[in-house]
């Protein structure tokens, strides 16, 4: 069962065998078993079209002591715990962010986030008919190459306008 339980005992008067003796006020004992929760909030598991630099997350615990992060660099980055981490860099392609956290107990958490960056507009190109072809069918097939580095390429849209460009 994970809680935090608090023990307090008051000590008044303590003797040991030599006749010596001390005072003292009231102690408290803490007994933590739950691990800091971590609220990743930005970026999101999703495609971005531009270099991520944000780390944004929550974290809940009474007695948080230290809050650091990696990213695919491996590199450990320390803050203030609450505090969100910039100047991170994403790379094209998947990224993996962590967050990590742990209270004065010593309990531990760990989240993350994986993410994908394409810059990379798709370029597509008209293979048939070829460009500035005259069609005199109500019907035809249009083909045309793209190379989109994201799979699957969500749609490729053809506009056509008569010869007033309208």
């Amino acid at each position: 069962i994970m809680e935090i339980k608090r023990y307090s005992k008051n000590v008044y008067k303590v003797f040991d065998n030599l006749g010596n003796s001390a005072y003292s006020q009231n102690y408290t004992l803490t007994i933590d078993t739950i691990n800091p929760g971590i609220n990743l909030t930005f970026p999101l598991n999703t495609t971005y079209t531009t270099n991520q630099t944000d780390l944004k997350y929550t974290i809940s615990d009474i007695n948080i002591n230290n809050c650091w992060s990696t990213n695919d660099s491996i590199t450990n980055y320390s803050i203030a715990c609450g505090s969100n981490f910039t100047n991170f860099t994403s790379k094209e392609g998947s990224n993996k962010w962590y967050i990590y956290a742990n209270d004065s107990a010593g309990n531990t958490n760990t989240s993350f986030i994986i993410f994908e960056v394409n810059s990379d507009a798709p370029n597509v190109t008209l293979v048939s008919p070829v460009n500035n072809t005259n069609i005199t069918t109500l019907i035809s097939t249009f083909r045309c190459d793209n190379n989109a580095t994201i799979s699957p390429l969500l749609n490729t849209t053809l506009y056509i306008w008569n010869s007033t460009n309208s």
